[in-house]
């Protein structure tokens, strides 16, 4: 038999809620901001229209946060809606969360919807590590 491991940075993977703009001028800030419209570097955007909930999001995948801040990626799309006369209303974070996503701060900033330390990354990796009996990792 064989086995294959693959690794990866941490990717962040996050939607952010916004009201009081079209859908055109949602996706015009999405395509702005993404990598391949001249925007953040390794930032994937895209705008979705949320018909079931009458909502709007831009969905995103951010390949490298620790290279693009994603306060620096948030701030630009609140300027933007606000700009449109939109505004914000809260983010959701898929998936695990990267620790400095769940400081206080940074959880009232982005209005992270429910960030509980079930889903802090480095408490999930510690607790698999430490069922499996291992006292230290490599790197």
């Amino acid at each position: 038999g064989a086995t294959c491991v693959g690794a990866r940075e941490v990717m962040l993977a996050w939607n952010v809620f916004v009201e009081g703009i079209s859908f055109y001028a949602l996706k015009a800030i999405a395509r702005e901001l993404r990598e391949s419209g001249g925007g953040f570097k390794h930032l994937r955007a895209l705008a979705l229209e949320l018909p079931e909930s009458g909502r709007l999001q831009i969905s995103m995948n951010l390949e490298d946060p620790e290279a693009t801040s994603p306060y620096n990626v948030f701030d630009a799309i609140e300027e933007r809606v606000e700009a449109g006369g939109g505004q914000v209303v809260e983010t959701e974070v898929i998936g695990m969360i990267p620790d400095p996503l769940v400081l206080p701060t940074a959880v009232d900033r982005f209005r992270i919807l429910h960030p509980g330390e079930s889903r802090l990354l480095s408490r999930r990796v510690s607790e698999h590590v430490s069922a499996r009996g291992i006292s230290h990792t490599r790197v």
